[in-house]
């Protein structure tokens, strides 16, 4: 056994973890790092971590760090897969949004910003994707860190319904081409910085309305995608940080998956509106639909509404049940949702 087998063990678990997937670097390119690398310095140390720990285990996956998610720049990336792609079975990047918020900024626009990012986080994850189908090698991209972000903020808009609507838009774009990715891992649970969902403190812990998204998108989702087309209102936004200025802007999106067995169907809807409510008429088609359904909605009144330890609750998900579906149904989705 190792030295740290043995501490482990010490501590009470004999047997090894079995960890499958291993992260190599982490943001190693970062000015925030110690002794941040270029690209060719960390594919060299990429391929000597990769041997030795393939030596020990040919059954791992190791995933290699990719460049800024942050940027539509693939340089990093086509550097590192050049030298090293045909021992990576995954790159890792990172998305956070919308970033550096400027002076005087509106919190309209900055909503408006937050909850649109993900359309120009999934033209980043195809940027990468078609860069990896060129250079022949197969590589998933796995989106290792996720969240909302936001400098120079008066408020802790990461806790907000805003950074919900955001992280609900981001696994939409996930979820919904599942082969652009094979690691989708929000960034962070627990206390590590204020993104995180589950906030701990003297008084107790209380969770911020993007846990509850991430619970509903756990727990009431179906392994398989189902093909779905919902027509959407548009609008614009601008650029704020390193979100770009986005014409045409779906304010409706949508998943719709089914379990295994195929008896059971999820719709996902998510509205971006900051002032306007929808009824949305939803057809089914190709299959029986029962007559009773349970809804889950998480919605607020104000954008930046938050949990606190105040009011612990002022968001969290309410559920409902309706009687008398069958394969055409109304259904109303309220602002902030």
């Amino acid at each position: 056994m190792t030295k740290w087998g043995n501490k482990r063990a010490q501590n009470g678990v004999i047997n090894p973890y079995s960890i499958v997937y291993w992260e190599i670097g982490n943001e190693t390119w970062g000015s925030w790092v110690p002794n941040p690398e270029d690209a060719e310095t960390f594919s060299d140390g990429y391929i000597e971590y990769y041997t030795k720990m393939k030596e020990i285990d040919n059954s791992i996956c190791c995933i290699g760090e990719g460049g800024d998610g942050n940027s539509y720049n693939q340089d990093w990336n086509k550097k590192i897969i050049d030298k090293a792609g045909n021992k990576m079975d995954g790159i890792s990047i990172h998305y956070y949004s919308p970033q550096h918020l400027p002076v005087g900024y509106s919190d309209t626009d900055v909503f408006k910003a937050s909850v649109f990012s993900p359309i120009s986080v999934k033209e980043r994850i195809t940027e990468a994707q078609k860069l990896i189908s060129k250079i022949g090698y197969d590589i998933k991209i796995a989106v290792t860190e996720y969240n909302a972000m936001y400098f120079h903020s008066l408020r802790h808009r990461t806790r907000s319904m805003e950074a919900a609507i955001q992280v609900a838009g981001l696994l939409n774009v996930f979820l919904s081409y599942p082969g652009m990715t094979d690691h989708n891992d929000y960034s962070c649970l627990a206390q590590f910085w204020d993104g995180s969902c589950i906030r701990f403190g003297t008084k107790g812990l209380y969770t911020t309305p993007t846990y509850d998204i991430l619970n509903l998108y756990s727990n009431k989702r179906g392994e398989m995608k189902i093909m779905s087309h919902l027509n959407s209102p548009t609008m614009k936004s601008l650029q704020i940080g390193n979100t770009p200025a986005i014409t045409n802007a779906k304010l409706l999106d949508e998943l719709v998956t089914r379990n295994k067995r195929g008896n059971k169907i999820y719709i996902s809807l998510l509205n971006r509106s900051d002032t306007d409510s929808y009824r949305i008429p939803i057809s089914i088609k190709n299959c029986k639909v029962s007559s009773y359904g349970r809804v889950y909605t998480v919605a607020s009144n104000d954008f930046l509404d938050e949990n606190s330890w105040l009011e612990p609750d002022k968001i969290k998900i309410e559920e409902r049940s309706i009687n008398g579906l069958g394969n055409d149904l109304i259904t109303h989705y309220q602002s902030y949702l």
